[in-house]
């Protein structure tokens, strides 16, 4: 594979694992933000939605605005604005507040994340399988250490702390970028930034579109005054998008959605993988229900989905060089729509458990097939590239996207206090809320695996060329 090809793969790669640590982190103690905040709970979702959408959308721009400004100098400014955004999210009195805190940490994530995937590129050149092996270890133990700590660091110091740490994160990673210096050079493209603005402007306001609208009113609920401008706005900015991609000497989405039908599929398939994965963060207030335990215990629920997932990896590559990327997916989403409709119907604690087991597994499966093949297939040399970074986009936004329409299961909801979190009994409305988002989950799984059949198999060849 070109390195062009293997640069961009791999920072959306290290994109993903740094989402999955963020989920890992806020995730468990989002029910303490919110009962301390006393902000509506389906607002909450918005605290890992936004990051993520941002995250992925700044991945390009920052690319972009550091080939022009100067890499090393933009890194420096991506890590102030993660560590101040980190430190105002932190500071945060009010639910406005922490959405500005966590929109400036990924923005500053999407400028730390291009460099730090060549680094780590650089690094498996150079000290090759030892090198390789320490680095998978060391990202399994995160995410197992993560989502555990991240209970204990509530408990003891605070879920502010959850931001501030990363203040320190920065610093290290301003003290090693030193080491580095002038070889962590690298050739990328300059996006058409335009068109991804227009498609963040979409994604926004669909976003607070859906997070207002009453599940109650049905159909009603888009006419009132609170959702129906949201929702032309969604609509309306395609015209725009459509317009400044037709002028553009390179553009992004004709590309990818233009040049083949099944480039369509691909996209829906990737939308509904983010989907299934950022439902996750549900999963422990469910098993909480369940089991009858502290929510101080949800975080250890994501340590095992994690680890699984981590897992399932190496197999992954086995299977999708003898069987074809469209296999691996139809086992993810398998595995995936059995889980989350089990976690959502059946109450018996030992089938829970061990249904994490397969939902990480099936999210192992989904996340690490290679769906990019296809766009070698079709696709010329010099258009891969920006269709990778489109393809990152669609997973993003169907995760984000997703947590919003999750969240209407809580529109009913409450928040209570956190000193009542420890019961393990929940609320009545937000039992049911948890049971729903389940079945919303298995239900996007059940549609990914619909579409995975649709899409047409790799051959060994095609594996050989990409």
């Amino acid at each position: 594979m070109p390195l062009a090809k293997k640069m961009s793969l791999d920072t959306f790669i290290i994109a993903i694992f740094l989402s999955a640590l963020d989920i890992g982190m806020i995730a468990p103690s989002l029910t303490a933000i919110v009962g301390e905040l006393h902000f509506p709970v389906r607002w909450a979702v918005w605290v890992i939605a936004l990051h993520l959408a941002i995250l992925v959308l700044a991945l390009p721009l920052m690319e972009t605005w550091s080939a022009r400004v100067g890499r090393q100098k933009w890194f420096i400014c991506a890590l102030l604005f993660f560590a101040v955004g980190s430190f105002v999210a932190g500071s945060s009195r009010s639910w406005t507040v922490l959405i500005l805190g966590r929109a400036l940490q990924a923005l500053g994530a999407g400028g730390i994340v291009p460099l730090l995937s060549f680094e780590i590129r650089r690094l498996s050149h150079l000290r090759k399988s030892r090198w390789r092996m320490v680095a998978h270890i060391l990202f399994a133990f995160l995410l197992i250490l993560v989502p555990a700590g991240s209970v204990w660091i509530t408990i003891w110091l605070g879920w502010r702390w959850l931001f501030w740490i990363n203040i320190a994160v920065a610093l290290i990673l301003f003290a090693v970028s030193f080491r580095w210096g002038s070889k962590s050079y690298y050739r990328t493209s300059e996006f058409h930034i335009h068109g991804l603005l227009y498609f963040g402007i979409m994604l926004l306001c669909a976003m607070i579109a859906l997070t207002r609208l009453d599940p109650a009113r049905g159909a009603m609920a888009w006419t009132e005054p609170a959702v129906l401008p949201w929702a032309i706005l969604a609509v309306g900015a395609a015209i725009p998008l459509m317009m400044v991609e037709r002028r553009a000497k390179q553009p992004i989405f004709a590309a990818n959605l233009l040049a083949d039908g099944r480039l369509f599929v691909m996209h829906g398939v990737l939308g509904l993988s983010g989907f299934s994965w950022v439902a996750i963060i549900f999963v422990p207030g469910g098993l909480v229900s369940t089991l009858h335990r502290t929510f101080l215990i949800g975080g250890m629920f994501l340590s095992v989905i994690f680890l699984s997932a981590w897992a399932v990896i190496p197999l992954v590559r086995w299977l999708s060089s003898r069987m074809g990327y469209q296999s691996v997916l139809v086992v993810g989403f398998l595995g995936t729509s059995s889980a989350y409709l089990t976690l959502g119907l059946v109450k018996d604690p030992y089938v829970s458990v061990g249904m994490l087991f397969l939902l990480g597994a099936g999210m192992g499966c989904t996340l690490a097939a290679p769906v990019h093949e296809l766009l070698f297939q079709i696709l010329p040399p010099r258009k891969v590239q920006p269709s990778l970074v489109v393809t990152g986009m669609s997973r993003a936004a169907g995760a984000a996207l997703g947590l919003v329409i999750m969240g209407m299961a809580f529109y009913q909801s409450a928040p209570f206090p956190f000193a009542q979190q420890g019961s393990g009994i929940l609320p009545q409305a937000w039992q049911h809320g948890y049971e729903t988002a389940m079945l919303m989950a298995a239900s996007a799984s059940v549609l990914g695996l619909i579409l995975s059949l649709m899409l047409q198999p790799s051959t060994s060849s095609n594996h050989k060329k990409s």
